[in-house]
């Protein structure tokens, strides 16, 4: 769209363009609707490494429209974040994006697992799930269910799933 982070940054200073950017975004979650802006999406290919262009060795990275961006970090991410921990939905073993947690303490509880059974002479087997690379390949249906039953309402749903489903990709090259 025509928007760039110069509206939002005018937007801080003014209370009246704060309210009218965030009523904005609020419609379209309450009314569960798509904004046509917010189906436009920008994907851009970052090497994982400097200099490293091999296509298996490049990052996806989606740009979504800053407020469509926005509704999905403080309506579902947070909230759904706070809900999962509230009712203690989340394993033990979970340390990303946690109050209290250290993303370096599973590392370490793992290298103090292999010491211990190396000193003790243990035969230990490890089984690690990971879902590294398959966050485009999680099921919209069951994850509009699961936000249901976790308490968001119909039409932020509704609004998600019709941005999501509308969704046009547009790819940014160097060339």
């Amino acid at each position: 769209s025509n928007r760039d982070i110069s509206h939002y940054k005018a937007a801080v200073s003014s209370p009246l363009l704060s309210a009218t950017h965030a009523k904005m975004m609020e419609i379209s979650l309450r009314a569960g609707f798509a904004p046509a802006r917010w189906c436009t999406v920008i994907d851009v290919m970052l090497p994982k490494e400097a200099s490293v262009w091999k296509i298996h060795r490049l990052r996806i990275i989606q740009l979504y429209e800053s407020d469509f961006n926005q509704a999905l970090r403080l309506i579902f991410s947070r909230q759904v974040g706070f809900m999962l921990e509230d009712n203690n939905l989340l394993p033990d073993m979970q340390y990303g994006s946690r109050a209290g947690r250290m993303s370096i303490s599973p590392v370490l509880l793992k290298v103090l697992t292999y010491d211990i059974a190396g000193m003790n002479r243990m035969v230990l087997a490890i089984i690690e799930n990971d879902a590294i690379g398959c966050y485009d390949r999680i099921a919209n249906l069951l994850g509009y269910l699961l936000l249901r039953r976790l308490g968001m309402t119909d039409a932020a749903i509704r609004s998600l799933g019709l941005t999501w489903a509308n969704m046009t990709h547009i790819i940014s090259t160097a060339f």
